[in-house]
C-alpha cells in the first residue's frame, strides 16, 4: 500500500487501507472492475490486493477513457499532458501489477457493455469516475447487474454532509441504498455489500 501512494491521487491514507481491505476480503469468485483509473493508484492497490486475497486468476479491469473529466482539478492537470494513459501505463509497469490489469480505454458505461459481453463477473467495482449524480447513477446502474450476490461496491467522494461531490451521495441514495448493507465508511470512501 506504500508504494501506491507515492502514485498521485485524491484518497486519503485511511481510505487506500479500507479499499485495500475491502478488495482483501471481497472474497469469492470474479474480478475488480475499477471506474475511473487516472494514473493507477488505486488500480496498483486493488490488484496487490488481488495478490494477498491469493485470486488466482482474478483481474482489476481498469476503465477510463484517460482524457479527464471536467472538474477543474483534473482539467488543469491534464492540459499539461494530453492524456493519462502514459503515466498510468508506467506506474502500473511500475508497480509490479501487469500480470493483473486490464486496461479498457473507454467511457465507464461502455466498459461495463464490455465486460457483460466477455461474460465477467465481478467480486468488486470501485466506482470513481465522473462525480455528477447522472453520471454516477449510470455507472451504477451500469456495473450493478455485473457484481455477484454478496459482491462490493465502493465508491469514492461518496459523503453525506459537506460533500465535494454532492451528486455521488444522491446517486448511491437514489439507486443502491435499499439494495445493499453498509461495511464501512471512511472518510470520503463508501464500501457496501451488495444483498
Amino acid at each position: 500500500m506504500l508504494w501506491a501512494w507515492t502514485v498521485p491521487g485524491w484518497s486519503t491514507k485511511d481510505e487506500l487501507r479500507s479499499l485495500y481491505r475491502a478488495a482483501v476480503t471481497a472474497g469469492g469468485p470474479g474480478d475488480i472492475a475499477e471506474v475511473g483509473s487516472w494514473k493507477g493508484r488505486s488500480t496498483i492497490l486493488l490488484a496487490r490486493a488481488l495478490n494477498e486475497a491469493d485470486a488466482s486468476g482474478a483481474k482489476v479491469w481498469a476503465i477510463d477513457h484517460h482524457v479527464g473529466s471536467d472538474e477543474d482539478q483534473h482539467r488543469e492537470l491534464l492540459a499539461a499532458e494530453g492524456s493519462t494513459l502514459d503515466g498510468f501505463l508506467a506506474n502500473i509497469a511500475a508497480g509490479g501489477v501487469e500480470d493483473r490489469v486490464v486496461p479498457l480505454v473507454m467511457s465507464s458505461v461502455d466498459g461495463a457493455a464490455e465486460l457483460a459481453r466477455r461474460g465477467v463477473l465481478l467480486r468488486m467495482v470501485f466506482i470513481d469516475g465522473a462525480h455528477d449524480e447522472a453520471s454516477v447513477r449510470a455507472d451504477i446502474r451500469a456495473f450493478l447487474p455485473l457484481v455477484r450476490a454478496g459482491g462490493l461496491i465502493a465508491m469514492h467522494d461518496c459523503e453525506i454532509e459537506d460533500a465535494d461531490f454532492p451528486g455521488v451521495w444522491r446517486a448511491y441514495q437514489a439507486e443502491l441504498e435499499d439494495r445493499v448493507d453498509v461495511v464501512q465508511h471512511t472518510d470520503a470512501l463508501l464500501v457496501v455489500r451488495v444483498k
